[in-house]
């Protein structure tokens, strides 16, 4: 199953910067990453769902896990990316975010078919 949340991982990635655009969707810089909006460990729901994504810049994902003497606050990102995405986004999030999932093979071949 290693392997399978592997695939996942990449095709997650590269499927939320084709939707939501190459630029962090803090500050506009170049993104490097793809952040879950709402924490993996916290949602297998969400963890391979792309309107969970968001891309960021390194400094600004860094930031999301405190991992910087920055005065920016997790809560200043989300709530920019919040304001942007709008409320009917936040209300899905919000909505699918509870919801459990057993993750073995079958589920994350079900989603490796999604996302390709």
């Amino acid at each position: 199953m290693k392997k399978l949340h592997k695939e996942c991982k990449a095709l997650w990635r590269e499927a939320v910067i084709k939707k939501w655009g190459f630029y962090c969707e803090f500050c506009g810089a170049p993104a490097q990453d793809a952040h879950h909006f709402i924490v993996k460990s916290r949602c297998n729901n969400l963890r391979y769902d792309v309107l969970n994504g968001v891309p960021l810049c390194r400094n600004h994902h860094f930031v999301i896990h405190g991992n910087t003497h920055d005065t920016l606050t997790r809560r200043d990102i989300e709530d920019k990316i919040i304001k942007g995405r709008g409320r009917k986004w936040i209300n899905y999030i919000r909505k699918n975010a509870p919801k459990k999932v057993k993750v073995n093979k079958q589920w994350l071949e079900k989603t490796i078919k999604q996302l390709q």
